[in-house]
Order: C-alpha cells, then structure tokens, then sequence
C-alpha cells in the first residue's frame, strides 16, 4: 500500500519505518495511517505548545493550564494505543511470527514463536 498523501514528516517516517520491516494486512494498514496522521498531529501541538506559555487567561480573570498541554497528552494516548494496536514485534526478540501470524519482512514464515507487542519506533 502507497504512504497516504498529506503525511508530514513524524508521520511518514512512522510510516516507512515499519512498511519497511513488517508485512501488513489491510487492517493494520488502517491502523498504521491513524497512527501516522497521530504522530503529526502531536509534533503539530508540541510545537504550538513551546510556543505558547503554560498557562491561558480566563474570561473571570483567573488562569488555567493551556489546554493544549492536556490535547497533547491525550494525543499521545492515542499514538501509544494505535502503535500497540499494531502488535508489531520487539526488535530483540528472537521469533518470526507473531500471534497473529504478522512476520518481518526479514524473516521466514516457519517459526511459532510468540510477541510480546513491544516495539520501538523511533518518532524524535
């Protein structure tokens, strides 16, 4: 499947990094462009909120946590909970397939090994 259009650059390279190492059925494929569209969008708000200060000004006169710093925790939630959705394999396992039958592109079908749903993607 081609990199969806629009994807900036936290986006596609969660992206060509594991369609680089993974076969992927539609599902993921899903999954992996929510993910990507994600990643974007927490780079987008973390760089309003370096911007921004901490704190906004109520209308009553008071003041309150920028708001943006609760969608950027919220955001990243949901990239952590996509990218595990993905159940991609740990780098330092030694097994082939997954539970689900996912194999890196590496690697032979063969094995009945079993992942943890670890992964370490690299998104600095």
């Amino acid at each position: 499947m081609d990199k969806p259009e629009g994807l900036g650059a936290d986006g596609s390279r969660l992206w060509d990094e594991v369609t680089a190492e993974y076969e992927l059925n539609a599902a993921d494929f899903l999954l992996l462009k929510q993910a990507a569209e994600t990643a974007d969008l927490v780079s987008r708000i973390s760089r309003a909120v370096v911007s921004e200060d901490l704190t906004v000004s109520r209308g009553t006169g008071g003041v309150a946590v920028n708001p943006l710093i609760s969608e950027l925790r919220q955001q990243r939630l949901v990239l952590a909970r996509l990218v595990a959705a993905l159940n991609l394999p740990d780098d330092d396992d030694e097994e082939e397939e997954t539970s689900t039958g996912r194999v890196h592109k590496n690697q032979s079908r063969g094995a009945n090994g079993r992942f943890g749903g670890k992964v370490r993607l690299s998104l600095a």
